[in-house]
């Protein structure tokens, strides 16, 4: 399954209701268009002040349908109302390989999206993804955890994503300062652009 994963930056202060509108037009995209799922949500905050204000992701049977949903006219209707609210330029976007389960309602969908350093090499890029992967059994409170690589599909998408669940804020809040997690972290930063890095958590199927 191919999952398009968007991390949206607020542009200043948005008012509630334009944030409710265009959270009804992605609902609207997920009735209308060909996907096999759909999820949204804002922020909840928890991974600090530079987590990004919007997530979206949805998921596809094939390079087909991801094309076809493209080129529909309700995703570029409610696309165009989102970039009113949002700074396009810092979209963060990964197109990537999903295999994991669909979460139940109200748990937290924590995302950090990386752009690798000019001169990682192959090794450095597998030891970095293999440390985060590894949280998913070290870090007690994660309930699941994928590294996915961008397929290439939409540049200038981000190069890779760590999306992991929790059963509630506490449990992510736990990973994040859990010291597995920290390590894993600083080993990605050294062959990341931390000051690109994109991050964002919000509750599954709950707006």
């Amino acid at each position: 399954m191919i999952r398009h994963s968007v991390l949206f930056a607020w542009a200043g202060d948005v008012p509630d209701e334009a944030k409710l509108r265009m959270k009804e037009g992605m609902a609207y995209v997920g009735y209308a268009s060909n996907l096999l799922d759909l999820d949204f949500g804002e922020d909840l905050g928890i991974g600090g002040p530079d987590n990004f204000g919007l997530i979206l992701l949805h998921d596809h049977r094939s390079r087909e349908t991801w094309d076809e949903y493209n080129k529909d006219a309700h995703h570029h209707r409610v696309g165009e109302s989102i970039k009113q609210y949002t700074t396009p330029e810092l979209a963060a976007r990964v197109d990537w390989i999903f295999e994991g389960e669909r979460p139940p309602r109200h748990t937290i969908r924590h995302m950090s999206m990386y752009l690798w350093q000019d001169d990682v090499t192959d090794e450095q890029k597998a030891e970095a993804k293999a440390a985060m992967a590894a949280l998913e059994s070290s870090v007690p409170t994660v309930g699941s955890l994928q590294v996915g690589d961008d397929l290439g599909w939409y540049p200038p998408n981000y190069h890779w994503i760590v999306e992991a669940i929790f059963d509630d804020e506490a449990a992510l809040k736990a990973y994040l300062e859990h010291p597995e997690r920290t390590a894993a972290e600083e080993l990605v930063r050294r062959v990341t652009q931390p000051d690109r890095t994109a991050r964002g958590e919000h509750r599954v199927r709950s707006g």
